[in-house]
């Protein structure tokens, strides 16, 4: 295999995969204030990070005040430096993941170039920045956009480091290849070196003879191991130490192979029989997820790549061992986890997104009347994807009934008529072999209905789920938030958020309301409670005495709780001067 070594940007399509790449940070950047931050994650990891910033403790994560051993530090390193940079705010907390998204679209440029073409390169960007589940988790402060970012960045250095022409080469990828092995573990501990590693043994096992390792790259990649390793145990060891070694009992006992043996926070079956029921759960996350693009899902397991470049056969079967390594092993590895949440396969999205476009370059090179193939499996996808694409239409159209405003009736009007119109387009270019214009298509309607979503449709949405930002104003409107804070009923991250007790105070639980806020008053204690609960127990001002009073309530749909109705009361517990 070659790499583009010398040759012009113009000609690499580097110059092409930045200006991609550049639109794209843009139109994620753009989407990240249009919501607040959802539970659980979101407000986790925000929260965190704040404590962070104010204890001036970058070693430990804390989250109320007590060491958060979730995960490993990356991805709050970056939100408290984005915090310092632009303020506490959306936009800040998110921005991590954009950066980490775009990134992964110029790595993903650079694999597929160097697998494949630039042309192959570039529309892997492209479906890669539009599909479904990487455009909503690059503009969500998730960990995961951050982790593929560092995947990608492994990937890209090995294949280097097999091309290393001379010993000093092979010293910088090795470098890189280390640097990307400790980020992989700083952002979610073994999954990013468990996938890298599958990957690169898929890679030997079933490429072509000349895959198997040169000593040079045999070398190079224990090298990058045992350094990558000891740029996490610099962290990691000072970390556990301070925490009197919580970091390593919850963060690797609980958080790693408890989400492996056991389904946590009902995110999966419970039994031997909810085991193997979840099972097969990431195939259809996985078709919904590549929206709009799934419906070539079945061409990339036949491999459409064989006319997707000029090289030769050997190299076309390492790219296919290469990738399908990539993605079965992250398939395989999360479909036999315990734990189950969509956002976990997403490391899966660019070698797909790699194959997706070599099928697209493949069949553009084929002549017209063989380009469309109306086998049963392209007739089934294609036939799933009108269904749901039809049944999100009708569920916008009914939605418009209900929201509160004409421009947010209007906006889900419009994303469901863009649904369906862009889809009638995508489908009758595509049987008429204009596959190029179709897929012009599906990235402008996918990136269009996005922003539609977001910004018209959501917004209105989330004031019926989420109540925080109605308490975080109403404990700024009447200066309370310098009160210790108690609350009753589940402590969702983000009730710590808005509530934003000092990062040295943690915020309190009492178990009964009544009697809570009654104790408060008897001691003379100033502060504030939050009680939530289900709308239909109402805390009554008889009930709490004098000396509290209920400043402000607020009904939401509690979707962390099966989607009851449920409310919080802020109650002003005075010190009775």
């Amino acid at each position: 295999m070659t790499s583009t070594g010398t040759v012009p940007v113009s000609k690499s399509g580097l110059g092409t995969a930045i200006l991609i790449a550049a639109a794209a940070f843009l139109f994620f950047a753009a989407l990240t204030p249009a919501m607040q931050l959802w539970d659980r994650d979101e407000t986790y990891y925000a929260r965190t990070a704040l404590e962070m910033l104010r204890t001036g403790d970058w070693l430990l994560p804390r989250f109320n005040g007590t060491v958060f051993a979730h995960k490993p530090p990356l991805m709050f390193w970056f939100i408290a430096e984005s915090v310092s940079i632009f303020g506490e705010n959306e936009f800040a907390y998110r921005l991590p993941s954009v950066l980490g998204q775009t990134l992964t679209l110029l790595f993903t440029f650079l694999i597929g170039r160097r697998l494949f073409s630039a042309r192959v390169g570039h529309w892997s960007m492209i479906i890669l920045a539009t599909a479904l589940m990487p455009a909503y988790l690059a503009a969500s402060a998730q960990i995961d956009s951050l982790l593929l970012a560092t995947i990608a960045m492994s990937i890209w250095c090995w294949l280097a480091l097999r091309e290393a022409s001379g010993r000093g080469t092979a010293l910088v990828w090795t470098a890189l290849l280390a640097l990307a092995v400790g980020l992989m573990l700083l952002a979610k501990g073994p999954v990013g070196p468990a996938i890298l590693s599958v990957t690169i043994l898929c890679a030997w096992i079933f490429g072509p003879a000349p895959a198997r390792p040169s000593l040079t790259e045999f070398t190079g990649l224990v090298a990058a191991a045992v350094a990558g390793i000891a740029l996490f145990l610099v962290w990691a060891i000072p970390a556990n130490a301070a925490s009197g070694g919580e970091m390593l009992d919850k963060g690797v006992g609980i958080h790693i192979l408890g989400r492996a043996f056991t389904p946590m926070e009902g995110h999966g079956g419970s039994g031997v029989i909810g085991y193997l029921a979840t099972l097969p759960v990431y195939l259809p996350v996985l078709f919904i997820g590549f929206i709009p693009w799934a419906i070539d899902l079945p061409g990339v397991l036949a491999s459409g790549t064989s006319t997707a470049t000029d090289k030769p056969a050997r190299d076309r079967r390492f790219a296919r061992a290469v990738l399908f390594g990539w993605a079965g092993s992250t398939f395989i590895l999360f479909t036999l986890v315990a734990t189950k949440l969509p956002h976990y396969i997403l490391p899966m999205f660019p070698p797909i997104a790699i194959l997706l476009a070599a099928l697209h370059v493949s069949r553009s090179k084929a002549p017209p009347h063989s380009q469309f193939s109306a086998g049963f499996w392209s007739k089934a996808t294609a036939a799933t994807l009108v269904a749901m694409q039809t049944g999100t239409a009708i569920a916008l159209v009914a939605l418009a009934f209900f929201l509160p405003t004409i421009a947010a009736k209007l906006a889900s009007a419009t994303a469901a008529v863009l649904i369906m119109g862009s889809l009638y387009f995508f489908l009758r270019l595509r049987a008429n072999g204009k596959f190029e214009r179709a897929h012009h298509v599906a990235a402008a309607s996918m990136a269009a209905f996005l922003a539609i979503i977001y910004w018209g449709v959501a917004p209105q949405i989330e004031t019926f789920v989420k109540p925080m930002p109605a308490v975080e104003a109403a404990i700024a409107a009447r200066q309370l938030g310098e009160l210790p804070v108690y609350v009753s009923g589940r402590i969702e991250p983000s009730v710590i958020l808005a509530v934003d007790p000092p990062a040295f105070e943690a915020a309190k639980k009492i178990a009964d309301p009544q009697a809570g806020i009654v104790e408060l008053a008897a001691r003379g204690e100033e502060a504030v409670v939050l009680v939530i609960q289900r709308a239909s127990k109402k805390l009554h001002p008889e009930q709490i005495g004098n000396r509290a009073k209920i400043v402000s309530q607020q009904e939401f749909f509690d979707i962390n709780g099966g989607g009851r109705r449920s409310q919080v009361q802020i109650v002003h517990v005075t010190d009775g001067r």
